[in-house]
């Protein structure tokens, strides 16, 4: 079944608390802009998107009267569980490319970022992401297959020159028998920005 593009949007817009809405500009470009102020990577900016068929959620806000805490994906979770589960990421973007549904959900780490941290946030948030989509299908009546993306944004610096209209591709990592495809973008410079379509964000993972 096909289903309107900007409706989809709209749907999930209307299922997420808006207070955990990142702020889509449209100035010249359209532009997302991921901030974390307690982190060593304080702001990305990717742009490229279609304003009217994209939406972008933090899941690890802070605590409006603890800025030091990060609110849990759910408070039903116990907050001491065994397992790594509480924790999701700084960025969940819906959008439609090319006339394909994408969540690109994306983590801003250091230098150095560390496997079991970023791999189980990202396990965390396309479990959330899953339960969206549940929604949508049980209350919205549009059952549509979003494709993830998984984008890990770092301070490491890129040595040799790159070609600038060469595609990114993800790399396969695996922690503890989990493996993604994850598009790491080294990004030392807070004031550059990337551009959607310089992922291959088609490439089948």
């Amino acid at each position: 079944m096909n289903y309107d593009e900007i409706k989809i949007i709209e749907s999930v817009k209307d299922i997420i608390n808006p207070k955990f809405c990142l702020e889509i500009s449209k100035d010249k470009v359209v532009k997302i802009i991921l901030t974390e102020p307690d982190a060593s990577l304080k702001k990305v900016t990717i742009y490229g998107f279609d304003y009217e068929k994209t939406y972008a959620f933090k899941l690890d806000a802070k605590d409006e009267l603890n800025i030091h805490k990060t609110i849990r994906i759910s408070e039903y979770l116990n907050p001491n569980a065994e397992k790594d589960i509480n924790r999701g990421c700084d960025g969940i973007i819906f959008t439609y490319l090319n006339g394909v549904g994408y969540v690109l959900i994306c983590e801003m780490k250091s230098e150095i970022p560390h496997k079991k941290d970023y791999i189980q946030q990202f396990r965390n948030s396309s479990l959330f992401i899953k339960f969206i989509s549940y929604i949508l299908d049980e209350f919205y009546g549009i059952n549509v297959d979003f494709q993830i993306r998984y984008i890990l944004f770092d301070k490491k610096k890129s040595y040799g020159r790159t070609e600038t209209n060469r595609k990114i591709v993800p790399k396969k990592e695996s922690y503890q028998d989990k493996e993604l495809y994850i598009y790491r973008i080294h990004h030392p410079n807070e004031n550059r920005s990337l551009d959607i379509k310089l992922l291959d964000i088609s490439t089948h993972c």
